[in-house]
């Protein structure tokens, strides 16, 4: 995923390269829109870079995520039928309730009840991070 996420930048080249040649010799309306789409890509690429975070995805977090798995199939689970899903806000077991991973979900354009229209342009605006912040997180900001 963090491959295709950086891989991001080289597929950004395409539309810019034709979005300047029709900007020249062709629709600028259809150049401009080119321009546009592959522009937002670099920037949110380069914005990420310049401010030290991560990527939504990241290599931690799947270790992370694949601790929580572990210890679900060993004798230290949480209960006897541990079934660990990760919500929202959070990783739980669906069989005893208990958080086992407080990490908010990356949305990574999942189907949606909304349709793919507004899943597609809220996954360009959020740029994969999750939409709603984790409680651990909120009571950090809380106790400032």
């Amino acid at each position: 995923m963090r491959a295709f996420y950086w891989l991001a930048l080289v597929f950004a080249t395409i539309p810019l390269g034709f979005g300047w040649a029709s900007l020249g010799h062709g629709s600028a309306p259809m150049g401009f829109g080119m321009w546009t789409v592959g522009g937002w890509v670099v920037v949110s690429r380069i914005t990420l870079l310049l401010a030290g975070e991560e990527a939504p995805w990241s290599k931690d977090l799947a270790m992370r995520v694949q601790n929580v798995k572990n210890i679900s199939e060993s004798d230290q689970s949480c209960c006897s039928m541990p079934s660990p899903h990760w919500e929202v806000t959070a990783i739980r077991c669906i069989t005893c309730g208990k958080i086992l991973l407080n990490e908010a979900r990356p949305d990574l354009g999942r189907p949606r009840s909304d349709g793919k229209i507004k899943g597609l342009i809220r996954l360009l605006l959020t740029d994969g991070k999750p939409v709603v912040v984790s409680s651990e997180d909120e009571s950090d900001d809380s106790e400032e």
